[in-house]
């Protein structure tokens, strides 16, 4: 089954879909057409043109966001894997505005009071900024959205960072001098153990 909704520029999607029936089916955006090559490279393109759900089995749902790369109309495909996986489904699609901080050139300012900060964000609906060019030369691309923070760090003073993610995460830190167009530069900073940059693993809690 096949849907269209025209994306406004400035606003994120939030795409949830329910299987009724007890098969697994799957929910895919793209916005290229309806030729297989144009539909398969979108909804790979993991958010930069398009975007899969992963699938869903019988009586549960899945939610994701698509942040359109600019504005238009987009169709949103429920499909199956197979010839028999079909049925009955909801799809609910509900527009909303994605983070201010997703890009890095447009980071968020933090600010301590009394030497600590806490701080509930999210990536939901943030955009997938580099594709797979950002790995920290390390052997896993980080290709899922992000969102960026800005700290004025003081020389002589010690950082500790914690974060409690519901999702299996990196975070990596670099200078600002790096800048935000040489991926090979920011994958250096980041990856180099310390002594520009770091990167660290954090499994879901």
């Amino acid at each position: 089954a096949y849907f269209k909704f025209d994306a406004v520029s400035g606003k994120a999607y939030k795409i949830k879909l329910r299987s009724i029936a007890s098969s697994y089916i799957y929910a895919y955006v793209f916005g290229d057409g309806c030729s297989e090559t144009a539909i398969s490279a979108d909804c790979k393109s993991k958010g930069t043109h398009g975007l899969i759900s992963g699938s869903v089995s019988g009586g549960s749902s899945k939610t994701f966001a698509f942040t359109p790369p600019s504005a238009g109309t987009y169709t949103i495909a429920v499909d199956g894997n197979d010839a028999y996986d079909f049925g009955h489904f909801n799809l609910e699609v509900e527009a909303f505005a994605p983070p201010t901080n997703a890009t890095c050139g447009s980071p968020k300012t933090i600010s301590l009071t009394g030497g600590k900060v806490t701080i509930n964000g999210s990536t939901f609906g943030s955009s997938n900024e580099f594709g797979t060019a950002v790995d920290c030369t390390g052997s896993s691309d980080f290709d899922g959205p992000q969102v960026y923070y800005e700290l004025d760090a003081k020389t002589g003073k010690y950082y500790e960072l914690a974060i409690t993610p519901t999702f299996s995460s990196y975070v990596y830190i670099y200078p600002k001098s790096v800048g935000c167009t040489d991926t090979v530069a920011l994958n250096a900073a980041r990856g180099s153990a310390g002594s520009q940059g770091l990167s660290s693993f954090m499994s879901a809690n």
